[in-house]
């Protein structure tokens, strides 16, 4: 790496850099690979199986956004993304899925009576590590009441919505 301490260039001063044919206000910090300069470049928002949690812009419609590519280890098969976003409002966020194929969130209670969690508390225990924590439980209840007065009330219903 350029200007590392491995780069025969570290000890050099302003002037043997220049007698060396090379930039002194190079900042360094990339590779030298066959001749061609190579730079690393992060990738975490392409790293699969990790659970990665973003603060959305002023700009967005949603506050926050968590998101995982899933992707098996055995096969070949692209990853699938999926997201969870908490909408912004005065009175705490509402939470929608973002899931492959389907074009439109899923309110986050629709999902889970979906796929056949039918009782809040049900959701409430699957969704919080610790059920007894108000402040998280708080901040769970707009996506709860928006679900009460919702006519998607069965799974077939629910299954229906998201089709």
């Amino acid at each position: 790496m350029i200007h590392s301490s491995q780069c025969h260039l570290s000890d050099c001063n302003d002037a043997n850099i220049i007698r060396n044919k090379e930039c002194a206000y190079d900042q360094g910090g990339y590779f030298i690979i066959n001749g061609s300069e190579k730079v690393i470049v992060a990738q975490e928002r392409q790293s699969c199986n990790i659970v990665l949690v973003f603060s959305m812009k002023n700009h967005s419609k949603y506050s926050w956004n968590a998101q995982i590519r899933s992707q098996s280890e055995e096969n070949n098969k692209p990853a699938l993304q999926f997201k969870l976003n908490i909408k912004k409002q005065d009175r705490g966020g509402k939470i929608y899925a973002t899931i492959p194929k389907i074009r439109e969130d899923i309110p986050l209670v629709i999902l889970f009576r979906a796929l056949g969690v039918m009782s809040e508390k049900q959701i409430v225990n699957m969704v919080l590590s610790d059920p007894n924590d108000l402040a998280m439980s708080e901040a769970l209840r707009p996506s709860l009441e928006e679900a009460m007065n919702t006519p998607y009330q069965t799974e077939e219903d629910c299954l229906d919505y998201i089709g």
